[in-house]
């Protein structure tokens, strides 16, 4: 009877591995110096250093820099004012670092310039209304910032660094609910959050710069359920946007298309009942090299972009179950991904 069951058991790993496409790729712990209850947001790559943006016990901002040649890690969080509570997003341009994010009174969006480590603040030329910086996208020329009014509307508005200009456009979109993260093509920018009037789901906004004009393109999901709770996170791989929801993963070039069934395979590696997280929620997606690292509450995955295909990373699945990831970015050779564990944050490095 026993030989049964093993033997039962041998054929059930292997017909999950052969129905579950795992990623052949390497992944390496990193230890930065961080204090616990910090949780880091966003990590960019800059051509030279990543930095790293987010927070600390949700009552100061936190960004810093990152050598990983020399393993050194730069704060840099005293150069922030003293208002800045949480950093959101950042981006970088070619030559400065632009962070958005929330502040003991209104939205808060700053610029950094590593060549001289010059930072200003530009929360001035936030308005007074905006409440929370979610998301900033850059398009080669223009950044786009996107979030939430303090009264709960979605809001979305443009800075020019070339003449420091601020322009508004929340009035065009006029929805209750917030703009969660943004992405450019290089051209147009593609923003996405949740809608949270009845019914909820998810909203999708364009802005063309070109023509000045702001689509809503929320119906675009309308008849699937997955996204009744918005998009967390979108990104452009170089030919598509990509973006992910809580359980939900879908992309869009010429039209949308829904890929969340993809997504069921994780579910052949069942979490336990008394997991921490939600199980196999996802947070996240970044992109580099046609690669797309999809990042979530113990889920570590893979999409490649030209052959469409998803892979799972078992070797973080199987053993960082509690680890929540949060963001990623590549350096041209290599992921650095951003998470946390009990509230102290997790690093790793990945090469797929």
């Amino acid at each position: 009877m026993k030989k049964v069951i093993i033997f039962e058991l041998i054929l059930t790993f292997i017909l999950l591995q052969a129905s579950f496409a795992f990623s052949g790729g390497t992944l390496k712990k990193v230890s930065l110096n961080f204090p616990s209850g910090s949780s880091i947001n966003n990590v960019i790559w800059s051509g030279k250093s990543f930095f790293l943006a987010g927070e600390s016990n949700g009552e100061s901002a936190i960004f810093g820099k990152y050598d990983l040649s020399s393993n050194q890690f730069k704060d840099l969080s005293n150069l922030l004012p003293s208002y800045y509570v949480s950093l959101n997003d950042c981006v970088w341009t070619g030559k400065a670092v632009f962070i958005v994010g929330s502040g003991s009174i209104k939205a808060v969006m700053g610029e950094y310039i590593p060549s001289t480590g010059h930072f200003k603040d530009l929360t001035d030329k936030i308005p007074s209304y905006w409440r929370y910086n979610l998301g900033i996208a850059y398009n080669g020329e223009l950044l786009t910032i996107v979030g939430e009014s303090a009264d709960g509307s979605a809001v979305m508005g443009t800075y020019d660094p070339s003449n420091e200009k601020f322009y508004d456009l929340s009035d065009k979109i006029n929805k209750n609910g917030f703009l969660e993260s943004v992405a450019s093509n290089g051209k147009s920018f593609l923003a996405v959050g949740w809608k949270t009037t009845i019914p909820q789901r998810a909203l999708i906004i364009s802005y063309d710069p070109l023509t000045k004009r702001v689509t809503d393109m929320s119906t675009l999901t309308s008849s699937f359920k997955n996204y009744n709770l918005g998009i967390k996170s979108i990104v452009w791989d170089g030919s598509e946007y990509v973006f992910v929801s809580n359980y939900a993963f879908g992309k869009y070039e010429n039209g949308f298309k829904d890929l969340s069934n993809e997504l069921n395979t994780i579910h052949l590696l069942s979490f336990s009942s008394t997991s921490k997280y939600r199980y196999g929620q996802l947070n996240r997606v970044n992109c580099g090299n046609g690669r797309c690292l999809i990042l979530g509450n113990g889920v570590l995955l893979v999409y490649y972009s030209l052959n469409k295909k998803l892979e799972a990373v078992e070797d973080f699945i199987a053993n960082y179950e509690y680890v929540s990831l949060t963001s990623s970015t590549w350096d041209g050779k290599e992921f650095l991904i951003a998470g946390e564990k009990n509230g102290k944050p997790r690093f790793f490095l990945f090469k797929p």
